[in-house]
């Protein structure tokens, strides 16, 4: 049997089957355009590269900006002055009437590897209507940084104490200082200074001669709220080792808000060789308002 074909449809099924191979052709990308898909491919994951390199310098310069926020932060508050001040007052009435009044005064300024402190105590006591202690003194220090540890100090002091038979002791010196513990709730210093003195003896008469001075520092945070304190002091004539002065101050202060602290010290000052008809040794026991600024 045979079939016959339209001669119509053969002339449509072959234009169509051109037109879908034409539209086949038409969809497959050529070589030009395969090369311009990658170009821009790369050219997408080169700006991709760039964009996180970029973050990542971003982010960098955003660390270092905040370490340099950080330390301008804290040099700007170590080159603030602070300032302590210790006050105390007691008084009695009745049979004995006496009174005493003290006062201590620290001051120090700190920048850069400089440190500037200032110290000045006072005491004046009477019983019964007559003096019987009046007496003050005065520190400056100067310490330069040698190392993390190591410290340059410069010292003088001027005291006078009316009672003592001393109308006034003069010191002078440099020397070098050593931070033996230093931690959050620890610290310690040691320093050692040559020192020329100058005590003038009450009556008449000045003796000057060199001597060598040890000091200790120490603070001890206890609590949030509490700490201990000791500085001590030892003063040796090169020339006459049998003269020789050590004073004390141990402190322990308890912190009421920021600004104020209540303490309780006790001090002693001690000559080896005290003027004649006086005693080697002076005590103070005081309780103090403390104002921290």
């Amino acid at each position: 049997m045979q079939v016959k074909v339209n001669p119509f449809w053969n002339k449509k099924s072959l234009r169509f089957s051109l037109f879908c191979s034409a539209a086949l052709l038409a969809a497959e990308p050529t070589a030009e355009e395969n090369k311009i898909d990658m170009a821009e491919l790369e050219s997408a994951l080169e700006a991709e590269h760039r964009a996180k390199t970029e973050v990542d310098a971003a982010k960098q310069r955003l660390k270092e900006a905040q370490a340099r926020i950080e330390k301008v932060q804290e040099l700007s508050e170590e080159a603030r002055y602070k300032t302590k001040t210790e006050l105390s007052y007691s008084n009695t009435k009745g049979n004995t009437e006496t009174s005493q009044f003290g006062l201590a005064l620290h001051a120090e300024r700190k920048r850069k590897k400089n440190t500037i402190t200032f110290d000045l105590s006072a005491l004046q006591s009477s019983s019964n209507g007559i003096e019987n202690n009046s007496k003050w003194r005065a520190l400056l220090q100067y310490d330069r940084a040698l190392s993390e540890d190591l410290y340059f100090n410069y010292l003088a002091s001027y005291g006078e104490d009316k009672f003592s038979g001393f109308d006034y002791q003069f010191n002078t010196g440099p020397g070098l200082g050593y931070k033996v513990l230093q931690s959050d709730r620890q610290k310690l210093n040691l320093r050692g200074n040559a020192l020329y003195s100058k005590d003038d003896i009450a009556g008449g008469g000045t003796s000057e001669y060199g001597s060598g001075l040890a000091g200790l520092e120490y603070a001890w945070q206890i609590m949030d709220n509490l700490s201990f304190h000791e500085d001590a002091t030892y003063k040796l004539q090169f020339n006459d080792t049998d003269n020789y002065f050590v004073y004390s101050k141990t402190a322990i202060n308890s912190k009421i808000n920021g600004n104020f602290s209540l303490g309780l010290s006790y001090q002693i000052d001690y000559k080896n060789i005290p003027a004649e008809m006086k005693e080697r040794t002076d005590r103070v026991f005081l309780a103090s308002l403390i104002i921290d600024y």
